[in-house]
């Protein structure tokens, strides 16, 4: 199953002005960002007028480098402090690089890290923070198990085990083995210290996966999974055992039974492909080594069985010298074994070390869709039905076997489709091998995402299912919205302490001032107050869908411009009490001062916001419980909720939305809220969306339905009035 990253990587388009304004002189010409997982992203995208930058890297990111560039001869002073790292300041020149190191400690891994780098440039000072994504909810997908080893000790493994397991169907299998510094680390290191086993329930594969330790704790004794020979150890077989364990507890598919690992957990691959390579599908390995011994078991028993196999090894590695990558793919070219090989020069940063190579692979879908495509069954199966969700909830075509070809139109805020095919399996699905019962999930990619032009042009996407039948084909196309971006005129608000606010305002073409039109205010979540002001309009449909599917009103949408992006929400529309900010209130501001310029109907004023813009809309109808007549409130948050008592008496009608699995706003905060509207007697309209609905990218984006009309709830918002 694919699916995209972080659901809060942010991607920022153009310039945004930050507190210090323009630059005059000096400062910076340009600023590069480099992580050891190759997703390094700059937030917003660097300009020399932007001071203040963010960033969010994956779990075993423990360094990044930048390379800042300016006028001069004169170097740059760099501070670095951060969670668990003591601060430095060192000297930069032009087009040299630093690198700002987060916490490797086991003690960090469950807490927020975050690391800043201060660059002092020709006078000019600019910030950037490091915020390392939180993945205890990988962590906690994992159960801890023991296992006795042939020679009496206990073993101890993780597994996972997808959380809607279905005994009727079969499930593919990952053996992880780790590397040799996790032998005598926590066990808990096993998953946190690199995001390898956990990467396959990040991007959402549905498969068991199985995480054994080496826990040995003579140090003295170096006792691995195998040796270099590929002779098996006590743990060797002790993890097989584990692996023939899982297998027989639960449904999994014999021609999809995988391994991976990195380092000593390379050599362990290779190994279980020497001594068992009847029982795996394919292979993913990371800067292995052997013997002349162990490379003859090796290519005797991949000469019979042809394992697929993907290959990865650093040129400057410290720990297993990139020599043994060279020796052992020759040999497999010398003897006509097919392979897939990456190579990481020594140009690509990997950090701490260049032995890390397993971090860019792991993180690389592309790597992981190979290895789950894989089957010992080449036969394709024969397709009964085949469902097609897309994460709005609108219908799809019906499937029927005797025909081939599909059109699929989806909203502008659809970024993923997903296919679950039945009947005997397996299937391929755009080259990914998928059982019956198995979802695929095709995504137009995250950089299609944001690009201007794309909302003017639309998009267009293919997927195949290869069947005994035949292949069909679905071609999936995303709307433009170009004429609905256009459509909004951008203007400016000054706040009471001097600074500007940016709005943007809808207006019926045809307005009528001898009409009475009804307003919605819509209010975004963190993602956009540092991105410009109309991708608002263009990543999520939230003010858009009022154009589409409401009846004529004029359209209200502020941006809470914050230029200090920290995970902090205190400076969003309102803090955690209902409390509004200076930027809630000149959003409300910003509403009356509309009012007073077009014929607006009192009685049909409504409010509407997400995430973010969901605790503001909240805090809107709290606060101002006479204004509203509606509010659609979607994945709303807050600690206290005392200031909805102010809703007592009040005619609002309310509509919240959360979704059961949100990763960001746990449903806690929906129930919190329910609970107190219900002890206040205040009546609400709720959808609380299952986790085994499909969503979309991510289970935050509950309003993906909710804007396209789902339960009708825009024309309930526009039947309401005060």
């Amino acid at each position: 199953m694919k699916t995209k990253w972080m659901l809060y990587l942010v991607l920022a388009l153009g310039l945004l002005l930050s507190s210090a304004g323009a630059l005059a002189d000096g400062g910076l010409t340009g600023l590069t960002a480099e992580d050891p997982a190759q997703r390094a992203v700059l937030a917003p995208e660097f300009s020399p007028e932007v001071t203040d930058y963010y960033m969010y890297v994956q779990s075993d990111v423990y360094g990044i480098r930048f390379t800042p560039t300016f006028e001069g001869d004169a170097p740059a002073t760099v501070t670095m402090v951060g969670t668990g790292v003591e601060e430095t300041t060192e000297e930069v020149a032009s087009g040299s690089s630093f690198i700002l190191n987060l916490s490797q400690a086991y003690e960090d891994m469950r807490t927020d890290v975050e690391s800043t780098a201060t660059i002092e440039a020709n006078g000019v000072t600019y910030t950037v923070k490091v915020q390392r994504e939180d993945a205890n909810y990988l962590y906690d997908a994992f159960t801890l198990n023991t296992k006795a080893t042939e020679d009496g000790n206990e073993m101890y493994y993780w597994l996972h085990v997808p959380e809607d397991y279905d005994p009727s169907r079969e499930y593919p299998v990952v053996l992880y083995l780790h590397g040799s510094g996790q032998r005598f680390q926590n066990v808990e290191m096993v998953l946190m210290r690199n995001q390898a086993a956990t990467s396959f329930v990040k991007y959402g594969y549905d498969a068991i996966v199985i995480a054994p330790q080496c826990n040995y704790t003579d140090l003295s004794a170096e006792i691995f999974w195998y040796d270099t020979d590929l002779n098996a150890t006590v743990f060797g077989n002790g993890a097989y055992s584990i692996l023939q364990d899982v297998i027989a507890q639960y449904n999994t598919d014999a021609d999809r039974i995988y391994v991976t690992g990195l380092s000593m957990g390379g050599i362990a691959s290779y190994g279980m492909l020497a001594q068992y390579p009847e029982t795996f599908a394919a292979a993913l390995i990371h800067c292995g080594l052997m013997t002349d011994v162990g490379l003859d078991k090796f290519i005797t028993s991949m000469a019979e069985y042809k394992t697929p196999m993907w290959i990865t090894h650093g040129t400057g590695d410290e720990s297993v010298d990139f020599e043994n990558y060279g020796i052992i793919t020759g040999a497999l070219d010398e003897a006509g074994i097919d392979y897939t090989g990456t190579v990481y020069d020594d140009d690509v940063f990997l950090y701490p070390m260049r032995h890390f190579c397993w971090e860019p692979a792991y993180a690389d879908q592309d790597v992981l869709n190979w290895l789950f495509s894989q089957s010992k069954s080449n036969s394709f199966g024969t397709l009964v039905d085949l469902k097609v969700e897309d994460p709005s909830f609108k219908a799809t075509p019906a499937f029927s076997t005797d025909v081939y070809d599909y059109s699929i139109d989806v909203q502008h805020d659809v970024y993923g489709v997903r296919f679950t095919p039945y009947g005997e399996g397996p299937f391929k699905i755009n080259g990914e091998a998928v059982g019956s019962g198995e979802s695929y999930v095709f995504e137009f990619s995250a950089s299609d995402r944001m690009p201007k032009e794309t909302y003017y042009t639309g998009l267009t996407g293919v997927v195949e299912i290869e069947t005994s039948q035949g292949v069909y084909t679905y071609t999936i196309n995303k709307e433009a919205i170009g004429d609905i971006v256009d459509a909004f005129e951008q203007r400016t608000y000054t706040l009471p302490d001097g600074g500007e606010m940016y709005y943007l305002l809808y207006v019926p073409e045809d307005y009528d001032a001898s009409n009475a039109y009804p307003v919605v205010l819509c209010l975004h979540g963190s993602g956009k107050r540092w991105q410009v002001a109309e991708n608002i309009l263009m990543s999520n449909q939230c003010a858009s869908a009022f154009v589409k599917y409401g009846e004529k009103s004029i359209i209200v949408v502020p941006q809470c411009n914050y230029t200090d992006i920290s995970p902090d929400m205190t400076e969003g529309w309102a803090d955690r009490d209902l409390q509004m900010s200076k930027f809630g209130v000149a959003a409300f501001d910003i509403l009356q001062n509309i009012k007073a310029e077009f014929n607006i109907d009192a009685s049909r004023e409504y409010v509407t916001g997400l995430s973010m813009g969901g605790n503001g809309s909240l805090s809107m109808i709290a606060n101002y419980p006479d204004e509203f007549a509606a509010a659609i409130i979607n994945c709303s948050y807050g600690n206290d909720f005392g200031k909805l008592a102010n809703l007592v008496g009040s005619d609002t009608a309310i509509w919240l939305a959360q979704a059961e699995n949100d990763p960001a706003v746990r449903a806690e905060n929906y129930y919190r809220i329910t609970k107190t509207l219900d002890e206040l007697g205040v009546p609400y309209t709720g959808t609380l969306i299952q986790k085994h609905n499909f969503l979309h990218t991510s289970d935050h984006f509950c309003w993906v339905p909710m804007y396209a009309n789902y339960e009708g709830c825009l024309d309930w918002m526009f039947e309401q009035t005060k």
